[in-house]
């Protein structure tokens, strides 16, 4: 049977207040898990070591309030972030050798996102 490792907060250490994990995605290598924050409005960045644990984090700004949802392109290669309270979608393009998250263009506005998904054109 598999034991649980140790446990890691989403949020840095030096947060206080409420917030709470959202969403869970994991980049399609296999290499990063990206953890959404709604009060602290940030994604949660963590590396996978080789034999599976997770590494300390990083953190990035959702440039919006309380991130619900968030997903990858199908490429996988940007991640897309609902920010619910501020009725937008924010693009991230994501580094392939950090895991990193890089703002990339405006904001998307739309009403209140909770989903979003991608369709073949």
């Amino acid at each position: 049977m598999a034991t649980a490792g140790p446990s890691l907060s989403t949020l840095p250490a030096d947060v206080g207040g409420e917030s709470t994990a959202a969403a869970i995605v994991i980049s399609r290598d296999g290499r990063f898990v990206y953890v959404s924050n709604r009060g602290h409005d940030s994604v949660a960045v963590f590396g996978i070591s080789p034999v599976g644990s997770l590494l300390p984090p990083s953190f990035t700004d959702t440039a919006g309030h309380q991130p619900r949802f968030m997903t990858l392109d199908p490429a996988g290669s940007a991640l897309y972030v609902a920010n619910r309270k501020d009725d937008n979608i924010v693009l991230f393009v994501l580094d392939d050798a950090t895991g990193r998250l890089d703002r990339h263009g405006d904001a998307i506005t739309t009403g209140t996102p909770s989903c979003i998904t991608f369709v073949a054109a």
